[in-house]
């Protein structure tokens, strides 16, 4: 697939996910990226990365099978850019 190169975009596949999920993004420069789980009420769940990454497609995994099944919102903040997407844990 496609990978959309605006500086705050987060695919998340498969999902729904059941036990294991990748989470892909683009980062334009050097920069810090933080991706946040969130319940749908918009509390945070769990940190799931906190980091700098180089230019480029990044991958990071996302281990699902600790979460209850539901709708879950990640936010992806590079940079200070901060996009959401859904995302169904179904085990």
């Amino acid at each position: 697939s496609e990978v959309n190169t605006d500086a705050a975009t987060l695919n998340a596949y498969p999902n729904p996910v059941s036990s294991q999920a990748t989470l892909q993004f683009y980062v334009g420069t050097t920069s810090n990226v933080s991706i946040d789980l969130m319940d749908a009420a918009g509390r945070s769940v769990s940190v799931l990365n906190n980091q700098t990454f180089n230019k480029g497609v990044q991958k990071v995994d996302f281990n699902a099978a600790n979460y209850a099944n539901g709708v879950y919102v990640l936010k992806l903040d590079v940079n200070g850019k901060t996009s959401f997407t859904k995302i169904s844990v179904s085990h």
